[in-house]
């Protein structure tokens, strides 16, 4: 024969059926469920999401009045600071800033091309052009080169080395003060 105890009556009893009524209503409805994920994840998403775009403004460095040293104007780009550039910049006009200085600087060499003519920044110097002027700041000519000669009628010339394949023709041939003028011939 088994042994039974009676059930004893509990204060609560009333209120735990009306809990597991309320759990049994919420959880029994499926499609209650689905919203309540859905909202869940549609929530979360949307915290992400704006979580990424403050990320995205952060990192860009992003205002209201560009992004970040970068900005655009009526006549073009605006760039303030300095800008690592890893392949070409192609441009009509490059100016620097309010000082007037622009600067540039590269690991290896700055290439200026126009046409057939171009100016290679290196070691040393390489210009490549048809004719090459030099003026000073009142627009007077004071050297001159193309396929005529060397021209440098405003004032000297002065060389440490000059190797010629042709002629040298002037009126005046000096050395520096205080050392020797010497001129060989192969």
């Amino acid at each position: 024969m088994a042994l039974t105890l009676p059930k004893l009556p509990s204060k609560n009893a009333g209120t735990d059926k009306n809990l597991a009524e309320k759990y049994r209503r919420l959880f029994n409805d499926r499609k209650r469920i689905c919203l309540f994920t859905l909202l869940v994840f549609l929530g979360t998403l949307v915290i992400v999401n704006i979580g990424l775009t403050l990320w995205l403004i952060t990192a860009l460095r992003l205002n209201i009045h560009g992004s970040g040293p970068i900005s655009f104007k009526e006549y073009g780009l605006e760039i303030r600071g300095s800008t690592f550039s890893l392949g070409s910049i192609h441009t009509k006009q490059l100016r620097g800033g309010q000082n007037g200085k622009l600067k540039l600087f590269s690991d290896r060499d700055i290439v200026f091309k126009s046409g057939n003519s171009s100016l290679n920044l290196k070691h040393n110097a390489v210009v490549e052009t048809n004719q090459f002027t030099v003026k000073n700041t009142e627009g007077t000519e004071v050297l001159s080169i193309n396929r005529d000669g060397i021209f440098a009628p405003r004032g000297k010339l002065v060389g440490s080395t000059i190797s010629v394949d042709s002629a040298v023709q002037t009126p005046l041939v000096k050395s520096s003060a205080g050392s020797t003028l010497v001129l060989e011939s192969l």
